[in-house]
């Protein structure tokens, strides 16, 4: 293997129209979902996963976020310094932040 400049990602925020996630303005095509096949499935199916899949998608910017904030969540647990001083707290706060992401993700 070569060392490969890493590229960074499109930066988001990315939205879904029509099984295709856009970049936030739509001037870039980030990705189309294909449906694929499915057996016994019919076409209004695979049409409801596509848009499911590309929703995923498109969260991936703001899970992306939420993840870092949360390692450097964690980080500072571990030195002393964050707010929530209990696993208990601290797994509300995170499961909250995981929820929002992912409402988030089921409205794009």
């Amino acid at each position: 293997m070569t060392d490969q400049p890493h590229a960074e990602p499109t930066p988001g925020p990315w939205f879904v129209e029509n099984h295709k996630i856009w970049h936030e303005g739509g001037l870039a095509c980030i990705a189309e979902v294909f449906a694929g096949i499915l057996g016994g499935s019919d076409s209004s199916d695979l049409s409801e996963a596509q848009e499911a899949n590309a929703r995923l998608i498109a969260a991936a910017p703001a899970t992306a976020a939420e993840r870092d904030r949360l390692v450097k969540a964690l980080e500072d647990i571990v030195k002393g310094t964050h707010r929530c001083k209990s696993a208990g707290e601290l797994f509300a706060w995170a499961q909250n932040i995981a929820r929002a992401v992912l409402d988030e993700a089921q409205k794009s």
